[in-house]
């Protein structure tokens, strides 16, 4: 009884845990889905705002091949934020399927104790009816020795 509510405690401790996951999962994309607006919004904020002065033709260029490389480089960055945040709550789901196993490895066990203590019991309620009936048998076998010495007298 006591195994079977610690199981059920224990999913439901999963169960918890996989929401918080969900709504971490949630969060990041909204926060992803915000950047992505940022992102696109920025081009027509910069075109709001006064034009700057324009930089010189190598600083351009270099603008114009990192831009890419940031635009690269900024979801592989959120992925590692999110797989950093994500990576504790993987670890306890794992302790937890961990215990949830151990749990029913102890489980079996104890049914298994059970059987084999069934089968013992049976032997040995087999072993007393074999030894009672063998008892039986030789109080029967001297009495009619007895009986038969007792006749030729």
């Amino acid at each position: 009884m006591l195994l079977l509510l610690l199981l059920l405690l224990l999913l439901l401790l999963l169960l918890l845990l996989l929401l918080l996951l969900l709504l971490l999962l949630l969060l990041l994309l909204l926060l992803l889905l915000l950047l992505l607006l940022l992102l696109l919004l920025l081009p027509s904020l910069l075109l709001l705002l006064p034009p700057p002065p324009p930089p010189p033709p190598r600083l351009q260029l270099l603008l114009l091949l990192l831009l890419p490389l940031l635009l690269l480089l900024l979801p592989l960055l959120l992925l590692l934020l999110l797989l950093l945040l994500l990576l504790p709550l993987l670890l306890l789901l794992l302790l937890l399927l961990l215990l949830l196993l151990l749990l029913l490895l102890l489980l079996l066990l104890l049914l298994l104790l059970l059987l084999l203590l069934l089968l013992l019991q049976l032997l040995l309620l087999l072993l007393l009816q074999l030894l009672l009936l063998l008892l039986l048998l030789l109080l029967l076998l001297l009495h009619h020795h007895h009986h038969h010495h007792h006749h030729s007298q």
